[in-house]
């Protein structure tokens, strides 16, 4: 009678992106629920209560997103393999080097995630409250672009490099209600989330995802942190008197090198939290809505040196000058992470 629910899946997914052995994946998962409100024993709270079910959830799927035939090593043709072969030494033919090595140990990288959960309605289906708690794991996680030592000069095929962790808590409440012609509603969520990189490939200390320019590497994956947190310097002000950028001196040693890069934001919001209004009067009907995040950062890139761009006023209305010592930006070096 619509109490009592259970389902149980499993996928058996098979792709040609993986060496022999590695080419299946088996992913289970089940769900359960229970409409507590259809019980004998409820029945003394429908005059406020119409609905109640509580459920719980736990799953995985396969991700084999990579390019065909990565794991396998590979050469190239180019201006680099540019050799002499015969008697002619003034001639260059062009070669093939090798520019990727193997990876036959290649295999699925898995997501496995946990959810229990309550559904209610309450006031004739008014008010409606949903709440989950999830819990996330993405484990043997396909990283791609990792070098391989300078002296073999080439770079690795995609590796299983490690495990991160999401998880948190969601909200959701509604109000629906109707006046005459005139209906009227309200919806509002909040989502937490933590996540962390718990685990990673034992040859591997941190691996460098993105770069900009000059830069060198903006984000980073490394056990303990958030997943691609934003890697950089760390920094403190303008020096008022000589308008010389301060950054942050990590490792003690006399010096900005690249040692001196740290944690300084990442681009995954602790919350996030909408609204939605809406109302309906004989045939007309309004909606409003919005959303926003909080505790996430955004790695800028207008602010660059390398090319004669217009500058934003953001940089260049408080910048440091020899008028504005108390400049807190100076062109070309401003912090741009917000």
């Amino acid at each position: 009678k619509e109490t009592y629910m259970f389902s149980a899946i499993i996928r058996a997914d098979g792709s040609s992106k993986f060496a022999k052995g590695n080419q299946w994946g088996y992913f289970p998962s089940f769900s359960a629920g229970w409409v507590i409100s259809n019980e004998a024993f409820m029945k003394n709270t429908a005059s406020w209560l119409g609905f109640l079910k509580v459920r719980a959830g736990w799953g995985q799927n396969g991700n084999d997103n990579i390019p065909n035939s990565n794991w396998r090593a590979s050469y190239e043709f180019g201006d680099y393999g540019l050799y002499t072969f015969g008697s002619d030494k003034n001639g260059g033919t062009t070669g093939a080097y090798p520019n990727r090595l193997a990876n036959p140990d290649l295999t699925w990288e898995t997501s496995e995630q946990t959810n229990i959960g309550i559904d209610a309605r309450f006031l004739n289906s008014r008010l409606t409250v949903t709440a989950d708690y999830f819990h996330k794991k993405t484990k043997d996680l396909i990283v791609s672009g990792i070098k391989a030592s300078t002296v073999v000069g080439n770079s690795f095929s995609p590796v299983n490099a490690g495990n991160i962790t999401n998880k948190g808590f969601e909200l959701e409440l509604g109000w629906q209600d109707r006046i005459g012609d005139f209906a009227y509603g309200v919806r509002a969520n909040v989502a937490t989330l933590k996540n962390k990189v718990t685990k990673m490939h034992e040859s591997l200390s941190s691996i460098d995802g993105a770069t900009y320019v000059t830069y060198g590497a903006i984000t980073r994956f490394e056990v303990g942190k958030p997943a691609w947190y934003f890697y950089g310097y760390d920094f403190m002000g303008v020096d008022s008197k000589t308008g010389e950028p301060i950054f942050r001196d990590i490792d003690g040693v006399e010096g900005i090198t690249d040692n001196d890069k740290t944690e300084i934001g990442k681009g995954i919001a602790d919350y996030t939290y909408g609204i939605t209004l809406n109302a309906a009067w004989k045939g007309f009907d309004f909606i409003l809505f919005g959303t926003g995040s909080q505790g996430n950062d955004v790695f800028c890139g207008l602010n660059r040196v390398d090319y004669n761009l217009n500058q934003l006023t953001y940089f260049t209305k408080n910048r440091w000058t020899e008028s504005n010592r108390n400049g807190k930006t100076q062109i070309g070096r401003a912090s741009c992470r917000e």
